[in-house]
């Protein structure tokens, strides 16, 4: 190709990074002149010359010149592809594209990057406009979803530039409200495969990093609101703190700093078997938390619940499949040995009725195993599922401090478990959390503890 390319523009703006996509998918030389947009250079004479419109990019063909990203990435595509795939002749396949490109330009870069999140960026607004533009960031995910159920890529089963277009501005979008996986499942999946494009790194990675580095203040402002507009929605706790789940709940919601409602139901007076309770939960348990009208029943999957969707990180509930896996287990064992075999079918016999010495053995050896089993996974990991707090160790501090009344647990038999009791009791949150509960729990069981103690 002997025709000289000259691109006139920076990496941080997306349009910029598309054609930058389309030049290294085309395998074309050019030379790159920066104008900073954002100290006013296309505002300069010599840039108006080239394109009156003042804005990036331009492209330069041996002394002709293209602006508008939409337009070069045609160009380009069109001159010099060595078949029509990235820009297809056939008018309905073109048409597929060319909708794709001006829903980019239109919709996502104009409306809602320009009008909506600048905003954000460049002044105080109220949450009300925050909300706002988060919304109309999911909006764009939903519909770029829609479009990916039709085809693998956003305009049809192969690359086109239509991709290009989008990836440089829904990577952008990403940053303020990232993109999950089950609410959007087929776009995770699209950005991830266009992340694996050998000049993913060089030709939009590289813009992207310099543009969160420069808006670094404005983007942890921007997620911050996000978190603020996402727990804006009313969560409200049905249970009482003398049950463990509902404590493993209570600790999850103070360690997330959401604010909630807890409306008392007590399973000692049978509360939870009343006719309202049952449409919250057929099962008749409790914890039941409530999310703007909608119910999750099970301690476990409400910690799970909340971690995911309002951990500002994922160290609580891990994305990491193996990871997570652990975690479950330990849940899943809280559950079934701890909770219901240990204190359900074991302990409340005892505190409920007289038994043979026999059963008291049994019940008080269970406890001990208990032990033992937590001690082999402190063995492994400083906490319960890993080297940090999850959502496991919630769960469990709930029902071990529990049976730590019956059998305490000490230090020469079970150190690791002694020391992370210890720790857990540090949080800033356990008092209220977990020690108020279960000292009411304490108060309940006293008159009989004494008969049962190891």
């Amino acid at each position: 190709m002997s025709e000289k390319l000259v691109l006139y523009g920076f990496e941080r703006s997306p349009p910029v990074r598309a054609v930058l996509l389309t030049l290294n998918a085309l395998n074309l030389e050019f030379e790159l002149i920066p104008v900073d947009t954002f100290k006013g250079e296309q505002n300069s004479e010599e840039h108006l010359k080239k394109n009156p419109a003042h804005t990036i990019p331009v492209l330069e063909v041996d002394g002709k010149y293209i602006s508008d990203s939409h337009a070069i990435i045609a160009f380009l595509a069109s001159k010099y592809g060595k078949d029509d795939s990235l820009y297809p002749k056939d008018l309905y396949q073109r048409a597929t594209v060319d909708q794709r490109l001006h829903y980019e330009n239109g919709v996502i870069f104009n409306e809602t990057m320009k009008q909506r999140l600048r905003a954000l960026f460049s002044s105080e607004q109220p949450q009300a406009a925050a909300e706002e533009a988060f919304k109309a960031v999911r909006d764009v995910y939903t519909v770029l979803e829609a479009y990916l159920n039709q085809n693998k890529y956003m305009a049809a089963d192969h690359l086109t530039i239509a991709d290009f277009s989008l990836l440089t501005t829904v990577t952008v979008l990403n940053l303020v409200v990232p993109v999950v996986a089950d609410k959007w499942p087929k776009l995770t999946a699209w950005l991830e495969n266009m992340k694996q494009l050998p000049y993913y790194e060089k030709a939009n990675a590289k813009g992207l990093e310099a543009l969160v580095e420069k808006f670094k203040p404005a983007l942890e402002k921007l997620k911050q609101q996000k978190c603020d507009s996402e727990m804006g929605e009313k969560l409200v706790l049905y249970g009482f703190e003398r049950s463990p789940p509902v404590r493993a709940v209570l600790l999850t919601l103070n360690a997330l700093n959401l604010e909630f409602e807890l409306i008392p139901v007590d399973t000692y007076k049978g509360e939870q078997n009343s006719e309202e309770h049952l449409k919250k939960n057929p099962a008749h348990t409790i914890p039941v938390l409530e999310v703007d009208g909608k119910y999750i029943s099970d301690s476990h999957a409400i910690i799970a619940f909340l971690a995911s969707k309002y951990g500002k990180d994922d160290s609580l509930y891990p994305k990491d499949l193996y990871q997570r896996a652990i975690v479950d287990q330990r849940l899943h064992y809280e559950n079934g040995v701890i909770f219901n075999e240990t204190m359900k079918q074991r302990l409340r016999p005892l505190l409920t009725s007289e038994l043979p010495q026999a059963a008291v053995d049994e019940a008080l050896k269970g406890i001990s195993d208990v032990y033992t089993v937590l001690e082999a996974y402190l063995n492994q990991n400083k906490y319960m599922a890993a080297d940090h707090l999850t959502i496991a160790d919630f769960s469990l501090l709930t029902t071990v401090t529990v049976l730590n009344l019956i059998v305490p647990v000490v230090a020469d038999k079970w150190p690791k478990l002694t020391a992370w009791l210890e720790n857990m009791k540090q949080l800033p949150y356990y008092e209220k959390a977990n020690a108020k509960g279960l000292k009411a729990t304490e108060d309940v069981i006293k008159p009989i503890l004494a008969k049962y103690k190891a």
